[in-house]
């Protein structure tokens, strides 16, 4: 959070403390975006039991499964969760900084994956901080891959 309020006050060229350690927003938000993880990730393995059930696979093929499952996890999805909360802390960080009613942008990173929803909340141009955004998202990011930032609206 911290950086993303250095961000925005060098960018505004307004200075901005960052919020408390335990700022409960800033827990709830980012406990949010991990239980939205957990939610999909427990689903899938909902599914590999299930379907080991349908197939009546032994104990050994089902715990092939549920390695699998973990192993795409470490790999790859908990790089992305980790890239999500960063941004999401980010971007909190630049809420905190530009406070309420502040206009800003969003601002597409075309470094990543493509991200239909950041273009789609880049067009709507100036928006209130606070107010979401053409996708309903009132920060960053807008999706798993999201690397999107606020930035202070034109003067």
């Amino acid at each position: 959070m911290g950086a993303g309020v250095e961000f925005w006050s060098e960018l505004s060229s307004s200075p901005s403390s960052p919020p408390a350690e335990d700022d409960p927003r800033t827990r709830e938000v980012l406990e949010s975006r991990v239980e939205q993880f957990l939610s999909l990730h427990r689903a899938h393995l909902e599914r590999a039991f299930a379907e080991a059930d349908e197939a009546d696979l032994d104990t050994s093929e089902l715990g092939d499964r549920v390695r699998a499952t973990y192993r795409d996890w470490r790999w790859g999805s908990l790089a992305d969760l980790a890239g999500v909360l960063a941004t999401a802390g980010f971007t909190l960080g630049e809420l905190h900084a530009a406070g309420a009613g502040t206009p800003w942008r969003w601002v597409v990173d075309h470094g990543g994956l493509p991200c239909a929803d950041g273009e789609d909340n880049a067009l709507a141009g100036e928006v209130a901080c606070g107010e979401p955004f053409p996708t309903g998202d009132v920060t960053p990011p807008a999706h798993p891959g999201c690397r999107c930032i606020l930035a202070p609206a034109p003067r």
